[in-house]
């Protein structure tokens, strides 16, 4: 605390009973601007102030206050960025996308991998490509497979938010018969495309992928 002269406080601090012969000082997260406060004033969400401050300064980019007589800003988490001063909040990055604690903007994935969501789906990140899939652009989301790969797709919900997540598995069965780009070969279907279309068949035992059943005569 100070000491009062002529009824007067510093800034920063404030006397809330006459003939106080001590001034207060203001609590971190509020702020006194006037030599005869009386009370301290709280900042607002998006700012904060240290103990015995004469003002709020607003949270710098990459970080926030959610609340009011906030005495520190917060660091946005991973995923999550805060692109103007004094930000209440901070933004999910977008798949495809990531960032680190603290970045002011989500940059995209390099070449070579592609997004993901994190297992709690509370944020995106940049994971590695894996075999089985063509990672040739950033930003990527998915990927084509690759020949004799097939790529799952999944549905995902968390609350009232559902998201499609990707896996690149090898084909199992009939031999040769996943193409890139989610195709089959001619006269082959179904999931791994494991199925011969009518007029297809195929010989496992010896390897062979669908072809035309033979014509009689």
């Amino acid at each position: 605390s100070d000491t009062c002269q002529s009824d007067e406080c510093a800034a920063g601090s404030y006397t809330d009973e006459d003939g106080l012969t001590a001034c207060k000082s203001c609590p971190a997260g509020t702020f006194a601007d006037s030599s005869v406060a009386t009370e301290c004033t709280p900042c607002g969400a998006g700012m904060s102030a240290e103990e015995a401050s004469s003002g709020c300064i607003l949270c710098s980019r990459g970080w926030f206050a959610n609340t009011s007589h906030s005495a520190t800003c917060s660091l946005c988490a991973d995923g999550y960025v805060s692109t103007e001063r004094g930000s209440t909040v901070c933004t999910r990055c977008e798949l495809g996308t990531q960032s680190v604690y603290g970045q002011t903007s989500c940059e995209e994935c390099e070449v070579g991998y592609y997004g993901r969501w994190k297992l709690d789906h509370s944020a995106t990140y940049c994971a590695e490509g894996v075999a089985g899939g063509y990672f040739t652009t950033a930003g990527q989301t998915y990927a084509v497979n690759r020949d004799d790969y097939w790529t799952s797709q999944q549905f995902e919900t968390l609350g009232d938010e559902t998201f499609l997540a990707f896996a690149w598995e090898r084909c199992h069965g009939i031999p040769g018969s996943c193409l890139t780009n989610y195709k089959c070969i001619t006269g082959a279907t179904g999931v791994h495309c494991t199925t011969c279309l009518p007029g297809y068949t195929s010989n496992p035992f010896f390897g062979q992928s669908c072809f035309k059943c033979p014509s009689d005569g």
